[in-house]
């Protein structure tokens, strides 16, 4: 094969490499604008139920009035006290009355015996006052402790009534608006609801026809590299360049010798081959297309015709990767992307010559 045919045949081997690594990197962006640009689902939050505490209600404990007076250190030390006095009274005034039923029946049968003159007025009895204060004295014992318990309960159920009256009085207003604001909470859920089974239902549907246009679209992609590579491996079997140089960065090398006259060969000591080796060992030039795509000037000067083709994929994979940086349609097709569907296009006219070569 004439040089001329070999530089021909590598300039078809290097379009079709460029354009599998172009196709390759576009489905990866593609695949992440997808994602990236898939429907949501964005549900409204149900609010948590009042609580009657917000609606001003408060138990006993928690109102101002049995506050302040629990805060009152005198108060409790009397409410303390009056606690203690009504324990010790109660024994007492059971006790005195019982006391004073029996003296005072006691009392009614020794009036009745001096009235009849069965017996007589006892000597330290001067007057009827005496006799009087004697069957008369439990009974003051047992009003007085009466009178002391009576008290202390009055004062504790004092100190417990009022607060709790005024907690009665104000939980009854507040009673009233905590069903007004149940019965708003529970409107706002009802719309809520109804608010987010519309959103699930458009999401459902907008989904579906998201995930079938994604379907569609990355099968097209996926079978124009197929059909790309297909070609490529056609075009190896002709074996005129080695198995081992199949990649981009050889193959442009290789070219570029044999086009601006380095060598005039593909193999022998003065070859293609041996030279692009030697440059290889000597890290003239560089192999590894993930190194070098991310910086093209360290190859400008040594690998030229590598660093305009991969001028060229970059520059590709960019404008159709911004073409599908918004996607604002959930049903789409190849022909929604512009520049990606003139590359198809322009792909398609590129394949059919690299085919009309082959044959």
């Amino acid at each position: 094969m004439q040089i001329d045919q070999v530089v021909s045949y590598l300039d078809n081997a290097i379009q079709l490499e460029r354009d599998v690594y172009i196709q390759s990197s576009v489905i990866k962006e593609f695949d992440k604008s997808v994602a990236e640009n898939a429907p949501s689902l964005n549900l409204i939050s149900i609010p948590e139920e009042p609580i009657i505490e917000e609606a001003g209600y408060k138990r006993l404990k928690d109102t101002k009035l049995f506050k302040g007076i629990w805060n009152s250190c005198l108060f409790e030390v009397i409410f303390v006290l009056a606690c203690l006095a009504l324990i010790i009274t109660i024994p007492g005034w059971m006790g005195a009355y019982v006391k004073d039923t029996y003296d005072y029946e006691r009392g009614r049968e020794y009036n009745e015996q001096i009235e009849s003159g069965e017996k007589s007025y006892p000597a330290y009895w001067s007057s009827d006052y005496d006799y009087l204060s004697y069957y008369l004295k439990a009974r003051g014992d047992r009003d007085t402790y009466g009178y002391v318990a009576l008290g202390c309960a009055i004062f504790i159920a004092l100190t417990l009534l009022i607060p709790f009256l005024a907690s009665v009085s104000n939980n009854s207003a507040a009673k009233a608006r905590y069903r007004s604001m149940l019965q708003k909470w529970e409107q706002q859920c009802k719309r809520i609801n109804d608010s987010n089974k519309k959103s699930r239902s458009v999401y459902e549907r907008d989904s579906a026809a998201y995930e079938q246009s994604n379907k569609n679209t990355r099968s097209f992609m996926t079978q124009k590299l197929y059909e790309t590579q297909g070609i490529l491996d056609k075009l190896y079997k002709k074996d005129v360049i080695y198995t081992k140089y199949h990649n981009l960065p050889a193959l442009t090398s290789i070219c570029e010798y044999l086009r601006i006259g380095r060598c005039s060969e593909l193999t022998g000591p003065h070859g293609a081959y041996n030279l692009y080796e030697d440059e290889l060992r000597k890290d003239t030039i560089i192999s590894r297309l993930d190194v070098i795509i991310d910086d093209l000037q360290q190859i400008k000067n040594n690998q030229f015709m590598l660093y305009q083709q991969l001028t060229i994929i970059k520059s590709a994979v960019s404008s159709m990767a911004f073409d599908m940086k918004v996607i604002k349609s959930y049903a789409f097709d190849i022909s929604y992307f512009s520049r990606m569907s003139a590359y198809y296009s322009e792909l398609s006219a590129r394949n059919t010559a690299v085919m009309a070569y082959l044959n």
